[in-house]
């Protein structure tokens, strides 16, 4: 049975090459990417059949306001994973597991959340289960109006509902929470030290970077978080000074302060990683950013004057 199998009947054209790239998972990798890109490019076409857009770079980002966070994700990781395959590069085969997870989570994002369409868990494989159930469940109170139980192999009551995953969330303490016991100087600390985390993705063409310069402005696709402030970022720009025929293609990542009891993105740290590559970003935005302070410009003789005065 193929993880697949639940859109056979709705999409056979993206079933097949969903199909081909699992079955040569471990006997063709590059193959195996391939398929799974083409199926990621049939997707998005479905999704957005007026899309002007003509890399799937652009196409994930264009589709910001339908996916959450994470389906995004999704999509880039399986967008990266693919190319490095069809460039060449070694693709292990813990990432091509990686990326028929994302490809999987795609097609659950069409089949349910696009299309509205709705299956039994029971179509799944066992250890899929977990992943799908909140798309099972969305397609259940879609149609229903309410949550009910997903279990399909024995007798139920149809009026409960499994919320048992909320219950997970709720019980999770989130880590940029702050704790009861820490101090307001221990949390910002705290907070301060953290690794950078994941601000969205980001792509260069080196072929695009000023010969002279050597400056380059990467396309970007920024995931929101409603925990963490942040701001409406124009553009980026990096300095490549070593020349490199190979892009950067990768997460941009941001380190957090906090300010004023709330938790921001510190702009001033922010690195495009792509493989073992970490190239140094500039945000540009044409205000002062929300942790910013008269004193941080003193050429602004202490008077934020139009915002005009701050376009980088």
């Amino acid at each position: 049975m193929s993880r697949f199998q639940f859109i056979a009947d709705e999409y056979p054209e993206i079933f097949v090459l969903c199909s081909e790239a699992e079955k040569n998972k471990r006997v063709n990798i590059d193959l195996s990417m391939l398929k799974a890109r083409q199926a990621l490019e049939k997707i998005l076409s479905l999704a957005d059949p007026d899309s002007l857009e003509d890399n799937l770079f652009d196409q994930i980002n264009f589709l910001s306001g339908e996916c959450s966070s994470s389906e995004m994700e999704n999509m880039h990781t399986l967008r990266r994973l693919s190319n490095k395959a069809v460039h060449g590069e070694t693709v292990s085969e813990k990432r091509v597991d990686e990326a028929l997870k994302a490809l999987l989570l795609s097609c659950c994002w069409l089949y349910f959340k696009v299309d509205g369409k709705s299956c039994p868990v029971s179509l799944f494989l066992p250890e899929d289960r977990d992943i799908v159930t909140p798309y099972v469940k969305l397609a259940v109170k879609n149609v229903h109006g309410t949550e009910q139980s997903l279990e399909t192999n024995h007798g139920t009551n149809p009026l409960d509902f499994d919320n048992t995953f909320d219950e997970a969330e709720d019980a999770e303490q989130n880590p940029l929470d702050k704790d009861i016991f820490e101090t307001e100087e221990e949390y910002e600390e705290r907070i301060q030290q953290r690794p950078p985390v994941r601000l969205g993705f980001g792509i260069i063409d080196v072929k695009q970077t000023d010969s002279y310069t050597r400056l380059a402005f990467p396309r970007f696709s920024l995931l929101k978080n409603e925990k963490i402030i942040g701001a409406d970022i124009k553009a980026f720009v990096g300095r490549i000074e070593e020349k490199t025929d190979n892009d950067y293609d990768g997460e941009i990542l941001v380190a957090l302060k906090v300010y004023k009891g709330a938790i921001q993105y510190d702009y001033s740290r922010v690195i495009l990683k792509s493989g073992t590559q970490e190239l140094p970003l500039t945000a540009l935005y044409w205000q002062p950013f929300s942790y910013e302070t008269q004193h941080d410009y003193p050429g602004t003789d202490g008077a934020i004057t139009d915002s005009a005065d701050w376009c980088l």
